[in-house]
Formats: C-alpha cells, structure tokens, sequence
C-alpha cells in the first residue's frame, strides 16, 4: 500500500523538473516551463498536472503567467521548497491517522495503546520528508545524462498508469 499518493508525487516530480530547468539552463533567471513541457518531459498526463499546477499555484510555490510566453516558475529558489511543503499544497496536513487529526474523533485516545506509536510515526516521517528540499533533489539529474534516462523511464512507467 502505497503511502504517497499519485497526486503527492506527480507534484513533486513536476516541482523537480521546474528546479532542473531553473538554473542550469536559464542563466540564472527563473525559467519558464508550461504543463506541455512538463507533461511531455515527465510523461504526466497534462489534464491532471494542470490541477495539481494550479493547487500549487494556489500554495503560492509556483508563479503562473499567462500569455504566448507563460507557463510556471518557482516562487522561491529550489533549496528554500521542501518536499513536505509539495506534498501538503495538493493533500493537505500529513496525517497518518484519523486521531492525529482530531483526538476527538476517538473515544479511546486516551488508553490506546498504538496512539504514541503513530504519533510518532509521524513525527520521523515529516522529518525525513521537510529535509529535503527541490534542489537537493534535482541536482543529482540537472545535466548529466541520467536526466533524461529518469524521465524517459518515467514517461514508460506513467503510460501503464
């Protein structure tokens, strides 16, 4: 069962392939990329990454502009957005249990005996996952040759999806 959901991680490839294109290849400036560019390169289907775009729009990581020249930039430096801050903007509040969310949701929070244990799940998980910024995962890709060796295998692996 997979904990990260095709949504959490369509953003964050997309914010990753936004950060490879910022840069390295736009000469310092914030390089515009359009959901075309990212659906092709990424293989993610583009009616979809249009709503995950606009929710992270929204969340104000990207800048959207319109026009014959528009498309989406960072709204920050890649090393100042962390994986968590993705994930959040298209799922809202990292949970793993209902009484995380709302202790009152359980009438036995109090004596349960797993209560602790998720809490601290949790805890280690939104830890591993805030470490992580956009640029710390996409300077292992931007311009070698294995960058487009990733994305290839991702289009592969998105067109069975």
């Amino acid at each position: 069962m997979p904990i990260l959901s095709m949504t959490s991680e369509y953003a964050l490839l997309a914010m990753i392939y936004i950060a490879c294109k910022n840069d390295s290849k736009s000469g310092g400036r914030k390089a515009i990329v359009t959901v075309d560019q990212i659906s092709k390169g990424t293989g993610i289907p583009s009616n979809f990454l249009s709503k995950i775009m606009n929710q992270l729009s929204k969340s104000n990581l990207i800048h959207s502009s319109r026009g014959c020249r528009g498309g989406y930039c960072l709204s920050r430096s890649s090393s100042e957005i962390n994986a968590m801050e993705v994930i959040e903007a298209v799922e809202g509040e990292m949970k793993m249990t209902q009484c995380l969310v709302d202790r009152r949701s359980c009438p036995v929070v109090t004596i349960c005996p797993y209560f602790s244990m998720w809490g601290e799940v949790q805890v280690a998980i939104q830890s591993v996952v805030k470490k992580y910024s956009l640029h710390s995962m996409a300077v292992c890709l931007r311009g070698l040759p294995e960058e487009e060796k990733y994305y290839a295998g991702l289009r592969q692996r998105f067109s069975r999806a």
